[in-house]
């Protein structure tokens, strides 16, 4: 497949969190693979975390999301968004499916905490 590489680049980017590098790369895949879930949980991870787009990262994380639901770091990514748009009860729900698929990740206390601010 011609249009693999992009992928298999931007995902290392994403993995070495060189997120806005990792943007373009995802959005060159999804030139050519416009329904690659992968693809969209990824341009939305990198988009959240290089502090990019916090809208449009929404809707490519809840599409990608219905396909691929096991990525963590997708709910991650969802909530924080949701949360920089002041739409807390909305983030609710991807932190509390993030802590269920990583309860002892790194970043779980911190979206403990979050998530109890948001009472």
């Amino acid at each position: 497949e011609r249009s693999m590489p992009f992928l298999i680049v931007a995902q290392q980017a994403l993995k070495q969190k060189h997120f806005k590098a990792a943007v373009p790369l995802f959005r060159k895949e999804l030139m050519t693979q416009p329904n690659s879930a992968a693809a969209r949980l990824g341009l939305g991870i990198a988009l959240v975390f290089s502090d990019a787009g916090y809208l449009e990262a929404i809707s490519h994380l809840q599409a990608g999301l219905r396909e691929l639901p096991d990525e963590p770091q997708a709910w991650l990514a969802l909530g924080v968004a949701l949360q920089n748009l002041d739409r807390n009860r909305e983030a609710r729900a991807p932190y509390e499916e993030y802590l269920k698929r990583s309860p002892n990740s790194v970043e779980a206390n911190e979206v403990r905490a979050a998530l109890r601010a948001m009472r």
